[in-house]
Formats: structure tokens, sequence, C-alpha cells
């Protein structure tokens, strides 16, 4: 279709079609556009598998079985 559709703008072809010119490059556009926002939301959709929560942050400085000095 994206061969076709920009070829109905051809002025050798609005003789030939039916209700003449044709802008096919709109047309063409605007499922580019729906395609793109379509991936989009599917990027947006929750998983199926949601992650497994974090761990909490170490503290930083600590250390297994040390005792802070003051």
């Amino acid at each position: 279709m994206k061969l076709a559709l920009p070829g109905l703008a051809d002025p050798d072809l609005h003789q030939r079609l039916k209700h003449g010119f044709a802008r096919g490059h709109e047309a063409m556009q605007f499922v580019d556009n729906v395609r793109n926002y379509q991936d989009i939301l599917a990027r947006m959709e929750p998983r199926d598998d949601p992650l497994p929560p974090r761990p909490p942050p170490a503290l930083q400085g600590a250390t297994k079985g040390s005792v802070a000095t003051r």
C-alpha cells in the first residue's frame, strides 16, 4: 500500500481514476500515525507478569555485623 497510495497523486493517473485526483500521501501518513500511536499504547499497557518488588536499599556505610561509632 505504501507504494500504491502516493501514486494516486500522479497527474498522469488522474484521468483513469473514478473520482480524479487523490491525496494518497495523506492516507499513508494517517496509517503511519495510527500505527505509531498503537505502539505507544502497547508500551503503556501493564504486563501480564508484573516485575517483583525491589528489595529496600541498603544503608550507606553500614555493613552486616558492623556497629556504628560516634
